[in-house]
């Protein structure tokens, strides 16, 4: 995880708009979600309430960390303080939906990155 830590905090990196960015950190998550690790982390994230309390700490802070870069750049997107982590949360489904949609695919669809992107673009305008 702080691999795939410093991979997201590499994809937010720099002055584009936040969109831009919030882009460039749903490719890399795709990719990560593709991954062996991925494979490993997630139904460990799925039971977090049968872990002991010291694994569910840590696999929670870790988690809290992975989600840190992202809220870092959903704040800058002038979302309210108290929305950020509920926009860091939808935008996070939308990217594990496109991830479980080219896992059963096989492939990634251009068609759905496309999709992807206009929903990140919507999530962050200006209400």
């Amino acid at each position: 995880m702080p691999r795939t830590i410093g991979e997201w905090s590499d994809a937010v990196a720099g002055d584009d708009p936040p969109p831009e960015r919030i882009k460039r950190w749903a490719r890399s998550y795709l990719g990560w979600a593709a991954s062996p690790e991925h494979q490993l982390v997630a139904p460990l994230i799925e039971s977090l309430g049968a872990l002991d309390d010291v694994t569910r700490t840590e696999v929670t802070e870790l988690h809290r960390s992975m989600m840190d870069v992202v809220a870092g750049v959903v704040a800058e997107a002038d979302i309210p303080e108290d929305q950020v982590q509920g926009t860091v949360d939808l935008l996070a489904g939308l990217v594990l939906g496109v991830a479980r949609a080219e896992a059963r695919g096989g492939r990634a669809d251009a068609a759905v990155r496309r999709r992807l992107d206009a929903a990140i673009e919507a999530v962050l305008a200006a209400p």
